[in-house]
């Protein structure tokens, strides 16, 4: 039979398991809800703040990125456009090559010197293609010359211009005794001929500059004999 005292106790025992599983319950949903609200803080996205700051990096990035890129085609734009003045000077060195080793062709009987005029800027030679016995006829009188930007071949009175954009271009002489110089004062002791041209784009491009200087030596095959 139970007493009193007993079912006091016991109701005791039911509140405070009933109060306890209350309080339970309130400290579950407060951690439910501290766990909902740091989903929400991690997932609530930038502020503007920090929005200008990645706009910020990221123009400066593109930024860099097109500076290289222009100026990697700015430097491709002036290597094709030295290349050309290369190309161009080569083939005025071609020329040049192939008439000044024709200089002094002519009949047994001509006097003749194969060249008639050479300096640092210049070079005049004579041929005689047609074996004629004079060097009036076409390309048979031939000068070269460096005008301060320019090749300039002149033919039987004609000029027409080889090479341009030339920074600098000098001739130069290996004379019999072996030395070599820009004014020799005896044409005949020529035995070769040194020359050398420059083409520089000058910022042409882009203000982008760039040069290349080509040599060739030549020795004309009827100097001396």
């Amino acid at each position: 039979m139970t007493t009193e005292f007993e079912k006091i106790v016991e109701y005791d025992e039911e509140e405070f398991v009933e109060r306890e599983i209350r309080r339970l319950k309130r400290v579950l949903v407060r951690i439910i809800i501290s766990v909902e609200k740091k989903k929400l803080l991690f997932n609530r996205g930038f502020t503007i703040i920090e929005l200008l700051i990645a706009m910020c990096m990221f123009a400066f990035v593109v930024g860099g990125l097109y500076k290289v890129f222009i100026s990697m085609t700015h430097n491709h734009a002036a290597q094709e456009r030295l290349m050309e003045m290369s190309q161009s000077a080569r083939v005025a060195i071609d020329r040049m090559s192939h008439d000044i080793r024709l200089a002094g062709y002519k009949t047994s009987t001509a006097t003749f010197n194969g060249i008639a005029t050479a300096n640092s800027t210049m070079i005049r030679v004579l041929t005689d293609l047609n074996q004629d016995g004079d060097t009036s006829d076409s390309f048979e009188d031939i000068t070269y010359s460096f005008n301060g930007s320019e090749i300039v071949l002149t033919a039987n009175s004609t000029s027409e211009v080889l090479c341009e954009n030339v920074h600098a271009a000098t001739f130069s002489y290996v004379l019999a005794n072996g030395t070599t110089t820009s004014t020799p004062s005896d044409m005949k002791e020529i035995r070769q001929v040194l020359i050398s041209i420059t083409v520089n784009t000058d910022g042409q491009v882009h203000n982008t500059k760039g040069s290349m200087t080509l040599n060739t030596i030549i020795t004309p095959r009827n100097l001396g004999v």
